[in-house]
Formats: C-alpha cells, sequence, structure tokens
C-alpha cells in the first residue's frame, strides 16, 4: 500500500527508460505540469509561461511518456498516477516551493477558461483562501442541488481549519443553510450564530442585501428545524 511513484526503484526505472533520452526542456515541462490533473496545451503554457506547449505537450505524447489521452482529439491528457507522483518528487527536490505558484496559476487559468470547480481545487491546492473562499460561494448551492454532498462539505471543511469561514460572510450564510438542508440542526445554528455576530457587528454595512437575504432564509429553516432533502 506504500508502493508510490516516488519509490526509488520506480525513479530508476523511468530514469533510465524515459527520462534520460528526452531534452531539458521536455523534462522541466514534465515536472512542472506534474501538479496538473489534467492538462492541455493552453493551460501548460499558462502555468508554465512557456510558448509551444501545444507542440511539446503532442511530442511527449507520440513518445509514449506515460500520458494518458482524455479524450479522441489529443487535446486534454493526464500522467499515469505512478509517473506523476515521480514527477512531483522531483519537482520537490528540484524546485522546492514552485507547486503552489503554479497551482495558483492554474485555478487563475480555469476561472478564465469557464472551469471553475477545477479553478477552486487548484486554490486549495494552492493554500489561497481567498480565492477558495469566493469560488466556494458561487458553487455550494448548485453542488447541493447535484447531490455532491461528500464533496461539499469537504470544501466547507477545508476553509474551517484555514479559520476562514467567518471571514467570508456569504460562505457562513451557505454553510448554515446546507447544514439545514442536511438536517443537522446543531450545526447550521452554529454557522447561524457567526452571521448573527457579523450582522451586529456592522449592520449598515453597504452591499450585503443578498447576505442578509440568506441569512433570513436560514432563520426560517434552522429556528424551526426543517429538513428539505430536494429544496432549490
Amino acid at each position: 500500500s506504500s508502493f508510490g511513484g516516488d519509490d526509488r526503484f520506480v525513479s530508476e526505472y523511468v530514469e533510465a527508460e524515459f527520462l534520460a533520452r528526452i531534452s531539458r526542456r521536455q523534462r522541466e515541462f514534465l515536472t512542472r505540469t506534474a501538479g496538473l490533473e489534467r492538462m492541455c496545451g493552453p493551460l501548460c503554457e499558462a502555468v508554465l509561461d512557456m510558448p509551444q506547449s501545444d507542440s511539446i505537450l503532442a511530442d511527449l505524447a507520440r513518445s509514449n511518456l506515460l500520458l494518458v489521452p482524455l479524450d479522441g482529439d489529443g487535446q486534454w491528457y493526464r500522467y499515469h498516477h505512478l509517473f506523476r507522483d515521480m514527477l512531483l518528487a522531483e519537482l520537490d527536490r528540484g524546485e522546492p516551493g514552485l507547486l503552489p505558484v503554479l497551482h495558483r496559476r492554474a485555478a487563475t487559468w480555469c476561472l478564465s477558461n469557464g472551469l471553475p470547480e477545477e479553478a477552486l481545487e487548484y486554490a486549495m491546492a494552492a493554500g489561497d483562501v481567498d480565492m477558495a473562499a469566493e469560488l466556494v460561494g458561487e458553487l455550494a448551492v448548485p453542488a447541493r442541488r447535484q447531490g455532491r454532498i461528500t464533496t461539499l462539505l469537504r470544501w466547507l471543511r477545508w476553509l474551517e481549519e484555514r479559520g476562514a469561514i467567518k471571514k467570508y460572510p456569504m460562505v457562513m450564510v451557505l454553510a448554515a443553510l446546507i447544514y439545514a438542508w442536511l438536517g443537522r440542526p446543531a450545526e447550521a445554528e452554529r454557522w447561524l450564530d457567526a452571521v448573527d455576530r457579523w450582522q451586529d457587528a456592522d449592520a449598515s454595512r453597504p452591499g450585503d442585501a443578498v447576505v442578509k437575504a440568506w441569512a433570513a432564509l436560514d432563520q426560517a429553516f434552522t429556528k424551526a428545524q426543517i429538513y428539505y432533502p430536494f429544496m432549490d
């Protein structure tokens, strides 16, 4: 169960069979894109600031370098998981501290290209609490409607563990509402109390009408301890 791509024997095998035969530029491309869950040329170019990433990715795919195609157009790829583990280990040894920077660039690209959930995952990987909180505020209700409760609670837990939810009133309100929807009134009440404290601290703050409207909806659900599993 502990066997992975960062195992010494895997690294030595991949080094001898694959990496020793490619250029330094290609090797840099591989290690720096290993943090991507999936990749295409434009995403790689934005993350690496490397022109002609499309052609590099195509060349590597033709060389059988353990890239897995994800579509029939040759646009999106991912790495074999053992190969990716090995590349990530090499990136950490050679350029420690770079991975969060690359994740932040990937988040920005995904957000600009209509992939908000992927942007959220990269923001979390980068430790970018501000971007993650903003995206959770946008994605929480759609995720709940899709029944993706485990994913949704993981997002909220990630923010809470970093002390972030209380800095973002919209996320506080959504957390209270979601727990009310899930029939967990004690947790909903805890977040609703946080919303009340935020409102009491500055009741005149402009631009918070939406937050206050959601908070009123929270009150209706949570105070009465009503559970609507299919409420839109």
